[in-house]
Order: C-alpha cells, then structure tokens, then sequence
C-alpha cells in the first residue's frame, strides 16, 4: 500500500515538473487534445483531418466579417490551436494572440509553433469548413 502511494507521488511529481519544463521550451501538451476540444473552457481545440473530411479552419473578426487566418489542414494531420488573452497590448483591437501548430493525426504532444494576433473572444469566430473528400495524404 505505502508502495503505490509513492509510485503515485512520484508520478505526480514527474508529470508536473515535464508540464512546467515543456510549457517554458514551447513544447505544449496536447494531452487531452482531440477532435471537439479537451472539453474544458480554455480556449484550446484540435481539428483532425480525416481522408472522407478534410477540413479547413478559418478565424473570423466578427465584427467586421473579415476573415483574419484560414489553413487547410492536411490529411491525416491535426492543427491544435490555443488563444492567450491580453498577450498583444500595443493593439486594442487585437490584443489576444492565437498559438498554432501542425501535427500526425493523434498526437498527444507538440509544438505550437506559429502565432498571429487576434481579437478578443466576444469578437471572434472559428468557421469549419468541410473540403471535397476524399484526398489522400501527400
């Protein structure tokens, strides 16, 4: 029994200081990532793009109808994207910043290497377009 809980400590331990080290280098977990969302309000989602439904994501400034960002993700790929508030103060307009990166389809972990600035929540919309399927991985 005192054997599983410090199994279970040390775990703990282990995992929080890899988020904490991962999270610095910006290496961001995808634990939890899928397809819909990690069913958590934090403003984080994964769009998956299967052979029969490829899919492109756009970022719209709704209170213009402008479409700020678009990208066509790539068969058998997964774009994860994460909003960070008030990260852009020079811009009032857009003063969130939106984090994106690619990955393999049902990756748990990666980078979100890429990044513009956006509006703020109650000003943006994400649209999800479905592309004609099917298309095969390059």
């Amino acid at each position: 029994m005192r054997t599983t809980k410090i199994i279970t400590s040390a775990s703990i331990a282990l995992t929080a200081t890899l988020f904490a080290f991962c999270s610095g280098c910006g290496v961001v977990p995808i634990t939890g990532w899928s397809a819909g969302g990690n069913q958590a309000s934090d403003d984080q989602y994964t769009y998956v793009s299967p052979a029969h439904t490829p899919q492109t994501i756009s970022l719209i400034d709704t209170r213009t109808g402008e479409v700020i960002w678009s990208r066509d993700v790539p068969v058998k790929q997964q774009l994860s994207i994460k909003f960070y508030e008030n990260e852009n103060k020079k811009n009032p307009s857009r003063p969130d910043i939106m984090k994106y990166g690619l990955q393999a389809a049902g990756s748990r972990w990666g980078r979100l290497t890429d990044s513009i600035t956006v509006p703020p929540p109650d000003a943006r919309r994400i649209d999800v377009a479905l592309r004609t399927g099917p298309e095969f991985p390059r």
